[in-house]
């Protein structure tokens, strides 16, 4: 079973949808490195691009990207709801391929948005 409940403003913003900052020339994670495991040296690097969004983009988060391709945010695993080429609803959601965390939250969605089979789920690499 997976609950969830608001915990109060864990963003200085509040309650409202999370301004992400798209960051195109720092990578969190390289192909064959560690981002798939809670290591400091996946974090440590990532403070100074955090600072950057939140002061002078006035965003919550980090988006991270690898050559444009989504992988994760700084503080959560990503999947995005959308209409797809095929036109097709679809939740889409970043692969495993050893740059983001395998997310026990993501593991979990992933099993129930599948079981609920309201519309396409997928794990592929995907471009904002």
């Amino acid at each position: 079973m997976v609950c969830m409940s608001p915990v109060g403003p864990y963003y200085p913003r509040g309650f409202v949808p999370l301004k992400l900052y798209c960051e195109t020339h720092v990578v969190r994670a390289w192909p064959q490195g560690f981002g798939d495991s809670k290591v400091g040296a996946n974090y440590g690097p990532t403070i100074k691009t955090q600072r950057k969004g939140m002061q002078e983009h006035g965003c919550d988060q980090v988006l991270w990207l690898l050559h444009d391709y989504a992988t994760e945010v700084g503080t959560m695993n990503l999947l995005m709801h959308w209409t797809n080429e095929d036109g097709a609803e679809e939740v889409i959601t970043p692969p495993l391929d050893g740059t983001i965390l395998p997310g026990v939250t993501r593991s979990s969605m992933i099993s129930l948005m599948r079981e609920w089979n309201e519309f396409q789920v997928a794990e592929k690499p995907f471009k904002i």
